[in-house]
């Protein structure tokens, strides 16, 4: 029932925002951006200016909003100098990275030819 009283409600306001979109301007665009221009200019000029700063800060506050939505947040780098470098491998182990975090050793054999083993 609920749901049947809010779509009636949701299609009068559409009803009455067409009817309301279809009026004709009561304001000229012409005047009323004199109007606006006119209004501007009586404020002082300190009020202005902190007013276009701060919808300069509110532009660039919501910008870099949309852009960590969109691209994240940095991702980390893995260093230049690998693991290896740090650590040395003995010559019997071959290493490669599947990915920044993830090391794969391959141990080709025994360290000397000697010990035995497959």
């Amino acid at each position: 029932m609920t749901e049947l009283r809010d779509r009636d409600d949701i299609r009068a306001f559409e009803a009455h925002l067409r009817v309301w979109g279809a009026r004709a301007p009561t304001t000229p665009p012409h005047a009323a951006g004199a109007a606006v221009v006119a209004r501007l200019s009586r404020w002082p000029r300190r009020a202005l200016a902190f007013r276009l700063a701060t919808a300069v800060a509110a532009v660039a506050l919501a910008l870099s909003g949309v852009l960590i939505a969109r691209h994240g947040s940095p991702r980390s780098t893995p260093s230049a100098e690998p693991l290896a470098s740090i650590h040395p491998l003995p010559d019997n182990v071959v290493q490669f990275w599947l990915d920044a975090e993830t090391p794969v050793y391959f141990v080709m054999g025994p360290e000397r030819p000697n010990q035995g083993g497959s």
